[in-house]
């Protein structure tokens, strides 16, 4: 059988029944010679042959017909169903003992695979909650240093206030991963005010524009979008903080934003003058783990950002993408749908 096609095709079939036509041509043979042994003219012995290959060929016809239809109705119900593993329970019983045999150890199979995977599930879900308890823990020792570099003074004060900024990102990543699995636990869609979330991302990342002296142009009137207003806040301040991150040492940087309305939604454009991406990573900017050239170029890049980016927008309905030209810079995009289609009752879903 071909990949991907559980179709009986005929010469498949013929080399299955091989050993049931061997052994009807054999009987067939010793039948004949018997019969001429019996002096039984010759045309009667072809008679009596050609009556038995004939009902041998029938019954092999009607028997490959029958299976067709069979696995023909299997792959319907494959396709039908959302959840492929439940194939063995809504398959029809067949009569034949090692079909029967075959779904008795596709549904172990299926069972030991689900408790397998249930047991994975839990074992993520248990890690994911350690990490943000974790996470929680260490804000505080950040807290009290943040207090602590307030008593400080000149070139110092401005390094550890750097640093502290760094780890607290860093950390602020690492919980929002944890949780991008269970997003829709954790959010709550409803309208937001974008021009004070984007005003309220800028001023929170304020330090990293001071530090590389990047100016910020924002250009959005009072607009309102369907989103969670915390994983909306997290999306535009790593998106802002990637763009400082890769700003080109030759000109000054500068970021653009602006929202423009249409008639599905709101489009977000957040456009740098950075080094910009090459044609051959921005197809693959988004994926798991990859950091592309100018990731290289950055000890610190890790290629999870932008795919948590992504992956969360996905789960809000909110539609990320990216255009970049080497050394012009990049325009990230976030499209909101008008509607309020992935807008949760948070009870109704606690109750179900």
């Amino acid at each position: 059988m071909d990949k991907g096609d559980i179709k009986v095709k005929w010469f498949d079939y013929v080399e299955d029944k091989l050993i049931l036509i061997c052994i009807n041509l054999i009987g067939l043979l010793l039948s004949s010679f018997y019969l001429k042994i019996l002096g039984i003219h010759t045309s009667g012995i072809l008679l009596i042959d050609g009556i038995w290959g004939s009902f041998i060929f029938v019954y092999l016809l009607m028997d490959y017909h029958r299976r067709s239809r069979f696995f023909r109705r299997i792959e319907e119900q494959l396709k039908e169903l959302k959840e492929p593993l439940l194939l063995a329970d809504v398959m029809e019983k067949s009569p034949r003992y090692d079909d029967r045999f075959y779904f008795f150890l596709i549904r172990r199979l299926n069972k030991l695979f689900l408790e397998e995977l249930r047991q994975r599930e839990d074992e993520k879900k248990e890690l994911a909650d350690y990490i943000v308890n974790w996470v929680h823990e260490a804000k505080v020792p950040l807290t009290s240093l943040e207090l602590i570099s307030d008593g400080m003074e000149g070139k110092l004060k401005r390094k550890v206030k750097k640093q502290l900024k760094n780890i607290e990102k860093d950390v602020e990543e690492v919980l929002y991963f944890a949780r991008s699995d269970q997003v829709y636990q954790d959010y709550l869609i409803k309208k937001v005010d974008l021009k004070k979330t984007v005003y309220n991302a800028v001023r929170y990342n304020k330090d990293y524009f001071i530090e590389r002296n990047i100016s910020v142009d924002i250009d959005i009137e009072d607009t309102w979008v369907y989103s969670d207003s915390k994983w909306l806040l997290f999306i535009l301040s790593q998106i802002l903080i990637n763009a400082t991150q890769y700003q080109n040492k030759e000109e000054l940087g500068h970021i653009k934003i602006g929202a423009i309305p249409n008639l599905n939604g709101i489009k977000l454009l957040i456009s740098d003058n950075g080094i910009g991406i090459s044609k051959d990573n921005l197809p693959r900017i988004f994926d798991k783990g990859f950091t592309g050239d100018a990731g290289r170029n950055h000890n610190n890049a890790t290629g999870i950002g932008l795919y948590l980016y992504k992956k969360v927008c996905d789960q809000m309905g909110i539609t990320i993408s990216a255009q970049s030209e080497v050394g012009k810079g990049s325009i990230f995009t976030l499209f909101f749908p008008k509607d309020d289609f992935y807008m949760v009752d948070r009870d109704n879903l606690t109750k179900s």
